[in-house]
């Protein structure tokens, strides 16, 4: 469905922690790209203003090469596992990048010494290339595992649609239309001043939305709907940042080529605040 040349690894990664403390981070995500960024040298090397800063003629706006995951685990595992997902040419940034974290050790997360250990770097099948598999299903469930952001036609959706059971055909099909729409845009946005293009149109090979994309989109969308759904907002702020947005989860089901999307919002995240984790979706078969 897409014309997407865009391959994506990821590197799976545990810092294993000198000791232990009750106390987690509040955004366990922000501490490991700080590390990350000071391991690149700072604001005012250009190792990380390549990386963290990214501009294209120094007009355009770009999301970032590549995306974190981060959860810290307690108990006997003394332990935080990160991934951090590179986006076509931005792969060359896996080894400067563990490296970078490398370097941190000593300084430690949140202030406790780790040991790095890089448990696998691996390309992930990506539901956009031309050699992927069909899929052999037609009903999907997608749970929002962080507050996403869900907007159509560049407005947020109001709060009437939350929280939400989603009774109303509308209000599913408006679900539906931000969440497609949310990872088509962040695939293959345009070159742009005001918002950060596409990620295929940055660091791969593909050209932007156009009409007949759009007219493809719109018949994957009327041959689509939300089956059930419970979605609830959830307001909350990361440093005066509004990071908040839906959790919950809900069903739909469709041709293919919306199992194809789906797909791709949960290798790309969705909507805003996505460095601070948020955006965050896990999709399955129904």
């Amino acid at each position: 469905m897409f014309d997407v040349d865009l391959p994506v690894a990821e590197a799976r990664l545990t810092l294993s922690l000198a000791r232990w403390e009750p106390q987690l981070p509040e955004q366990p995500i922000a501490v490991l790209r700080g590390l990350l960024g000071h391991g690149l040298g700072g604001p005012e090397d250009p190792a990380f203003a390549e990386a963290f800063k990214q501009s294209l003629d120094g007009d355009v706006r770009v999301p970032r090469p590549f995306l974190i995951d981060c959860r810290a685990t307690g108990g006997g595992g003394d332990c935080v596992r990160a991934r951090v997902r590179f986006y076509g040419r931005g792969q060359r940034w896996i080894v400067p990048c563990v490296e970078a974290i490398k370097s941190r050790e000593r300084h430690g997360f949140n202030g406790i010494p780790y040991q790095l250990n890089i448990d696998e770097v691996a390309a992930c099948p990506v539901p956009w290339a031309a050699d992927s598999p069909p899929l052999g299903h037609n009903a999907w469930s997608v749970e929002f595992l962080t507050p996403t952001r869900l907007k159509m036609w560049n407005t947020e959706l109001s709060e009437r649609m939350g929280p939400v059971a989603l009774l109303d055909p509308d209000a599913r099909q408006c679900v539906l239309h931000a969440v497609v729409w949310g990872a088509v845009r962040r695939l293959l946005n345009p070159l742009s001043l005001d918002r950060d293009c596409g990620l295929a149109v940055a660091y791969g090979d593909a050209a932007p939305i156009d009409a007949g994309l759009e007219a493809r989109i719109k018949d994957i969308l009327d041959a689509s709907a939300i089956t059930q759904a419970q979605l609830t907002r959830v307001a909350q702020t990361w440093r005066g940042r509004d990071t908040g947005g839906y959790l919950g989860r809900f069903e739909a089901e469709g041709p293919p080529e919306l199992g194809r999307i789906l797909a791709a919002a949960e290798l790309t995240a969705l909507g805003q605040s996505t460095a601070h984790g948020c955006g965050r979706l896990r999709v399955g078969a129904v």
